[in-house]
């Protein structure tokens, strides 16, 4: 009998413990709120009311013994990446999160990486698998309450989230259409909690990455090869530095000075404007009030109302760059629109072509935040299977086209409001044609 503990007890994570115990599983169902516990006392192994971020309440619940912990607080950011850090430290063997926004989306990749790290690293292991692939539609008790499980590496139409990076980038590169560049933040402080910067991790295989900020160089990070992804072919790498030489440049420190202050600035934005005690000490061996620390860090990492610097990131290949990432404020949306199989042969039974919809920014980046209504429709010989008007979600939507007994050209429309209108070309031939 498979064990689990579901924390939050909400319409997702209270219909999930209902679901498991249906199926036969031992679940133990947690929240702070002693409603929540009561109203679902009766229908769950245990239940019992108890805050997840203490991590002495997880330890005593015995976590590292349950096969599979899940967190489904979808309204707490904070809450839901500390406890899955709790859970992770207390030994918790699999753990799901459900991934809403840039931060969620990282601890989610980062997961799936830790876990193709450990099964390497392990002796005896032949290979591995993670749940899931793809998102995909489930019955009423399950989903997030529109029938629909989000916690695959790729959408329902196969549109690769964040996560589905961190395989991507285990491919060993012959040329450099291979290499793969995957920057998990959006670099956009309005997109964060409280202005707060985020951790930022890339996702490559190249041999290093190099940042900068305008034309200005920062940094060439390298993957940590005896870190917490050691056993990866290419472990992804975290960038942790936004200063570079910028102070010795712009502020006129002198190299050791700069070097002690840009730290200094880096640990802020790490740690949420929070300092350790031998940044303390620095900062006063360096005569540094704190009104001119935050003068800088206001410059040169940035905060609500400041002005949005442009980052890019280059992947290093042989010795040069050979992709680009840049992160700056979306100044245009643009709807992209792919079809997989442009090229249909109607016969005995109709053909069909998966269509994939992005909405992208200027620079080509996924906007995850747009969920706005695509409406489509088709001239020519082919039928929508499915819905007309179907909305974006994390940025991304399909559809797919099947033909209809007759032969020609055909053109899909895409239209979403505050961007341009989008169309696809397919063509349609008879079985008569392929044969000719």
């Amino acid at each position: 009998m498979k064990s689990y503990i579901v924390i939050g007890l909400g319409r997702f994570g209270g219909s999930l413990a209902r679901q498991l115990c249906t199926l036969g599983a031992e679940v133990l169902a947690m929240d702070v709120h002693n409603d929540l516990v009561q109203q679902l006392a009766n229908d769950v192994t245990h239940a019992v009311v108890g805050d997840a971020r203490d991590k002495e309440v997880l330890r005593a619940l015995g976590v590292r013994n349950f096969d599979c912990a899940v967190i489904a607080i979808g309204d707490d950011l904070a809450a839901s990446v500390l406890i899955t850090m709790n859970l992770k430290e207390l030994g918790a063997p699999y753990i799901v999160c459900k991934a809403h926004d840039e931060t969620h989306r990282l601890v989610q990749a980062l997961r799936y990486a830790a876990g193709i790290n450990d099964s390497i690293a392990q002796q005896g292991v032949a290979g591995s698998f993670g749940w899931c692939m793809a998102d995909y539609n489930t019955h009423r008790e399950f989903g997030s309450g529109d029938r629909i499980c989000y916690h695959g590496m790729l959408d329902m139409f196969r549109n690769p989230k964040l996560s589905a990076a961190v395989y991507a980038s285990q491919k060993t590169p012959r040329a450099p259409s291979d290499i793969v560049l995957e920057v998990s933040s959006a670099m956009t402080l309005g997109d964060l909690p409280g202005g707060a910067a985020a951790a930022c991790w890339v996702f490559t295989n190249a041999e290093s990455v190099r940042l900068y900020r305008g034309n200005d160089y920062i940094a060439e990070f390298t993957p940590d090869r005896h870190g917490r992804f050691a056993a990866m072919t290419h472990p992804p790498i975290e960038i942790n530095d936004f200063v570079g030489s910028l102070l010795e440049k712009y502020e006129g420190m002198d190299h050791a000075t700069g070097a002690q202050v840009a730290a200094i600035l880096n640990e802020l934005r790490r740690d949420a404007m929070a300092l350790s005690p031998l940044s303390k000490a620095r900062m006063l061996s360096l005569r540094l009030s704190w009104n001119e620390l935050l003068r800088m860090y206001y410059k040169y990492i940035g905060v609500l109302g400041s002005s949005a610097p442009v980052y890019r990131f280059e992947a290093v290949w042989h010795g040069r760059a050979v992709r680009t990432v840049v992160r700056e404020p979306v100044q245009s949306v643009r709807l992209e629109c792919t079809v997989h199989n442009p090229l249909l042969t109607d016969g005995p039974t109709w053909d069909c072509a998966a269509v994939s919809l992005r909405a992208i920014d200027q620079n080509g980046n996924l906007l995850p935040y747009c969920g706005e209504a695509v409406c489509l429709s088709v001239e020519g010989p082919l039928k929508i299977l499915g819905p007309s008007v179907v909305p974006l979600r994390g940025g991304m939507a399909g559809t797919y086209l099947a033909t209809t007994g007759e032969a020609g050209r055909a053109v899909l429309h895409c239209r979403m409001e505050g961007a341009l209108d989008t169309e696809a070309v397919l063509t349609v031939r008879s079985r008569e044609e392929q044969n000719v």
